[in-house]
């Protein structure tokens, strides 16, 4: 149910920027993935942490509290930081229409504030998962339904909107869920032991992942932010989906347990099932990148579809990266992940240089960053793999990367 939950809301995200590629240019979509940045950075910062914590913090007494003040107060400050984005935006095009087609975007965090405590208590309930994946199921119909059709009159201007139907509709369903923890009588510091640990974690996560995407809008133009924004949404969403709901499965049970072979044991399943999932979804991507995307997007795309292909390559890292992430966090040690987060800011700087001169040489050393990321994680919780474990994640890793050149060398032959 956590991978349908997953599935369903990165599928609406894809399903509208690939629909954006087909009736706009590279460069309105560039312009709607420049305001989606600063939103993905808000979720990833503020919104993945609490997510992250949540489940663990109602092990202790006071959770509620905290969830909620620190929800709201991220909401808010996530709020601010997108109208700034958009007013930005709207100023550079010189253009009111392109405000206020971005404004629903601008809404997104206060409302996804509002049930981040109710979703984590669905997460934790036995029953919670399945009411999960139905409210993210209903709302994402809904909303694309209702977007679909205005995006073609009202283009990017009916994505934010789909964005901001579906958050409402999930936040609506969501707090229905009533069902709360048995009450403990453990305190701890909220704050230091959890937030601000893994916020920070995040927060460099983030940097790692999409400072090149930053550098690319400053330093490059629209069109390739856009073809960078649809290439890396086609190669990524769905494998990314999978993940990312794996992972939560695996938070889930980190938590359950205070048994460190457990724990270990967990860790290693985890890793299987990510990399596995990753590997199918990469050659679906492959395969479409081929044979589906070149008639229907046409030849102005090409460089996005080449480098997809690539991008696709680093599925089985982030999965790695994502499950040994998941298990130090979990066991305290989120701030020995922040050197191994500086190293791939430092990469990703070259990342973003390199994406502004050519996408295909640019994705090329995104992956090799993600791999370097692998080794760091893997040396920081090699207490809990064995040599099987390590062997595994290198040499799949290397069936990804032999899958993304044969691919390549398809498409261009």
């Amino acid at each position: 149910m956590s991978i349908a939950e997953r599935l369903v809301q990165r599928g609406a995200a894809v399903a509208v920027t690939f629909l954006l590629a087909v009736l706009v240019s590279p460069e309105l979509v560039g312009v709607y993935a420049t305001a989606l940045m600063v939103l993905a950075a808000y979720q990833a910062i503020s919104e993945t942490t609490i997510r992250q914590i949540g489940v663990s913090l109602w092990n202790f007494r006071g959770a509620a509290r905290f969830l909620e003040k620190s929800s709201a107060l991220s909401g808010f400050i996530g709020m601010l930081a997108v109208c700034i984005v958009v007013a930005l935006l709207a100023i550079n095009m010189q253009s009111w229409t392109t405000f206020f087609k971005l404004v629903p975007l601008t809404a997104v965090p206060l409302v996804t504030s509002t049930y981040l405590s109710a979703l984590s208590r669905a997460q934790r309930a036995p029953d919670g998962w399945p009411v999960i994946a139905k409210s993210q199921l209903i709302a994402s119909a809904v909303s694309l339904a209702v977007s679909i059709p205005l995006m073609f009159i009202f283009d990017f201007g009916a994505a934010s909107m789909q964005m901001l139907i579906s958050e409402l509709l999930f936040a609506l369903l969501i707090t229905r869920f009533k069902e709360r923890p048995l009450r403990s009588t453990l305190r701890v510091n909220f704050f230091h032991s959890y937030y601000l640990p893994t916020a920070l974690s995040n927060t460099f996560g983030w940097a790692q992942s999409q400072l090149e995407r930053l550098i690319l809008v400053l330093i490059s133009t629209a069109p390739q932010v856009g073809s960078y924004s649809l290439s890396i949404a086609i190669a990524r969403s769905g494998s990314d989906a999978i993940i990312s709901a794996l992972i939560s499965v695996l938070r889930a049970r980190l938590s359950s347990t205070t048994d460190v072979e457990v724990k270990n044991k967990y860790l290693r399943a985890g890793l299987y099932r990510g990399i596995a999932a990753a590997l199918v979804l990469q050659a679906f991507v492959c395969l479409a990148a081929v044979l589906v995307l070149p008639p229907l997007l046409g030849s102005e795309w090409k460089p996005a579809i080449q480098a997809t292909i690539v991008f696709s390559a680093s599925t089985v890292f982030a999965a790695a990266v994502w499950s040994l992430s998941a298990y130090l966090i979990d066991s305290g040690e989120a701030r020995r992940l922040l050197p191994a987060q500086v190293i791939g800011i430092a990469l990703s700087c070259g990342c973003g240089f390199l994406l502004s001169v050519s996408l295909v040489i640019g994705a090329a050393v995104c992956v090799g960053r993600d791999a370097v990321a692998v080794g760091m994680r893997m040396w920081l919780a090699r207490a809990a793999l064995g040599w099987r474990e390590v062997l595994m994640v290198w040499f799949l890793g290397c069936v990804s990367i032999a899958i993304s050149v044969t691919t390549l060398l398809w498409s261009t032959s």
